[in-house]
């Protein structure tokens, strides 16, 4: 058959070919639909050049491993600020019920309780801080005033039973007794 023969009947088979016959995706089709010798050949090598579909991925399940337990940090003591080894005294005085919480005035004076200290005017000093800081309640002079004792003066008001003082005027009036001067006073 001439060349020219076999082309043009390639070419009219081509232009009467249904457009939704052709598998756009797969050329070696479109080859087959044209030609059907060689459909054949083709179907039987784009069996043995299909590639094989990828097999299902393995799962494997984590390996088991024996770890040992977590460390865990011990819970805080219950007040960080006082030693856990050694237990707090009680106080000599009785911490009012009801007092709410209140920012302590800065520049309390202090007292130790030496000779040349005057107890009376530390307590109008302390007393005078106090009111001047919008705080007038006497029982927040009763709970921040041991916090001005220092030395002698703080030993002397620890040496005292827990509960000893329940206002501010027991604790006013012990503090001037002890530490009064005898003479003049």
């Amino acid at each position: 058959m001439p060349v020219q023969t076999r082309l043009q009947k390639k070419l009219l088979k081509f232009q009467s070919l249904d457009t939704n016959q052709i598998d756009h995706q797969n050329p070696t089709n479109f080859q087959a639909l044209i030609n059907p010798t060689l459909s054949n050949n083709m179907a039987s090598q784009s069996a043995v050049n299909q590639p094989n579909p990828p097999p299902p991925p393995v799962i494997n399940p984590p390996p088991i491993i024996n770890l040992p337990p977590p460390i865990v940090d011990p819970p805080p003591p219950p007040n960080p600020i006082i030693d856990p080894m050694m237990l707090p005294r009680e106080l000599p005085i009785i911490i009012p019920q009801g007092l709410m919480p209140v920012t302590m005035p800065i520049n309390l004076p202090k007292f130790s309780g030496t000779r040349n200290e005057d107890p009376t005017a530390h307590v109008e000093r302390f007393v005078e801080v106090f009111i001047t800081s919008l705080v007038t309640n006497p029982n927040y002079y009763l709970v921040w005033f041991p916090t001005t004792l220092d030395g002698f003066a703080y030993a002397w008001y620890r040496s005292h039973n827990a509960g000893t003082f329940a206002s501010w005027q027991e604790l006013q009036a012990a503090f001037l007794r002890q530490f009064r001067p005898e003479v003049g006073q």
